[in-house]
Protein backbone atom coordinates (compact mmCIF):
# COMPACT_ATOMS: atom_id res chain seq x y z
CA UNK A 1 0.00 0.00 0.00
CA UNK A 2 1.69 3.96 -0.56
CA UNK A 3 -0.36 6.65 0.41
CA UNK A 4 0.72 9.79 -1.99
CA UNK A 5 -0.64 12.48 -3.82
CA UNK A 6 1.30 12.27 -6.66
CA UNK A 7 1.86 8.62 -8.22
CA UNK A 8 5.56 8.48 -8.79
CA UNK A 9 6.48 4.71 -8.88
CA UNK A 10 5.01 2.50 -11.06
CA UNK A 11 3.07 -0.54 -9.65
CA UNK A 12 2.56 -3.55 -10.88
CA UNK A 13 -0.87 -4.49 -9.55
CA UNK A 14 -2.94 -0.96 -8.25
CA UNK A 15 -6.34 -0.77 -6.71
CA UNK A 16 -6.59 3.08 -6.09
CA UNK A 17 -9.13 4.33 -3.50
CA UNK A 18 -10.15 7.46 -3.19
CA UNK A 19 -12.14 8.80 -0.20
CA UNK A 20 -15.56 9.03 -0.32
CA UNK A 21 -17.36 12.19 -0.72
CA UNK A 22 -18.47 12.93 3.27
CA UNK A 23 -14.63 13.36 3.65
CA UNK A 24 -14.48 16.17 1.50
CA UNK A 25 -17.78 17.86 3.16
CA UNK A 26 -16.26 17.33 6.87
CA UNK A 27 -12.37 18.66 6.01
CA UNK A 28 -11.75 21.73 4.95
CA UNK A 29 -7.48 21.55 4.27
CA UNK A 30 -6.12 19.12 2.09
CA UNK A 31 -5.56 15.78 4.06
CA UNK A 32 -1.95 15.75 4.90
CA UNK A 33 0.45 12.93 5.20
CA UNK A 34 -0.51 11.75 8.51
CA UNK A 35 -4.11 11.68 7.97
CA UNK A 36 -2.96 9.37 5.09
CA UNK A 37 -0.67 6.99 6.71
CA UNK A 38 -3.76 6.98 9.69
CA UNK A 39 -6.17 5.82 7.53
CA UNK A 40 -3.81 3.57 5.69
CA UNK A 41 -2.70 1.88 9.16
CA UNK A 42 -6.53 1.26 9.05
CA UNK A 43 -6.73 -1.11 6.44
CA UNK A 44 -4.01 -3.51 8.22
CA UNK A 45 -1.82 -3.71 5.11
CA UNK A 46 1.10 -5.76 4.97
CA UNK A 47 3.53 -3.35 3.55
CA UNK A 48 3.40 0.56 3.55
CA UNK A 49 5.38 2.75 1.20
CA UNK A 50 5.46 5.92 3.04
CA UNK A 51 8.17 8.81 1.41
CA UNK A 52 8.81 12.78 1.45
CA UNK A 53 7.13 12.88 4.88
CA UNK A 54 7.48 16.41 6.15
CA UNK A 55 5.42 19.74 6.57
CA UNK A 56 6.95 21.12 3.32
CA UNK A 57 4.76 21.12 0.20
CA UNK A 58 6.35 21.35 -3.48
Amino acid sequence: MTTAEKHEFPMARTCPFAPPPAYEEIREEEPVSRDLVRQALRMRPDRLVVGEVGERRW
